[in-house]
């Protein structure tokens, strides 16, 4: 794996992870009362928070869907930062 495809991925799970818990704490919601409901281990909620792992689409989507957004919505923005940053390496 090349230098730049480990910073876009290190840089998509940062952003994946600042939107997973701002949308829990918008919610008002305990990493655990989430972890529960969506059936993930609060450790593995935790992880993604924390940008420590990498993991599936399913699992992700789980705690979007736990409060009806759609997955999608974790992605926001990395279009743009993708551009200005292959903007910036022409």
């Amino acid at each position: 794996m090349t230098e730049q495809a480990t910073s876009d991925d290190e840089a998509l799970e940062r952003m994946i992870a600042v939107r997973t818990r701002e949308y829990r704490k918008a919610a008002g919601l305990s990493v655990g009362w989430t972890a529960q409901r969506v059936r993930i281990s609060k450790a593995m909620l935790s992880k993604i928070e924390n940008a420590r792992t990498a993991c599936s689409l399913t699992t992700l989507s789980r705690p979007a869907r736990s409060r009806d957004v759609p997955a999608t919505a974790l992605l926001r923005g990395m279009d743009g930062e993708r551009e200005a940053a292959d903007a910036a390496r022409a």
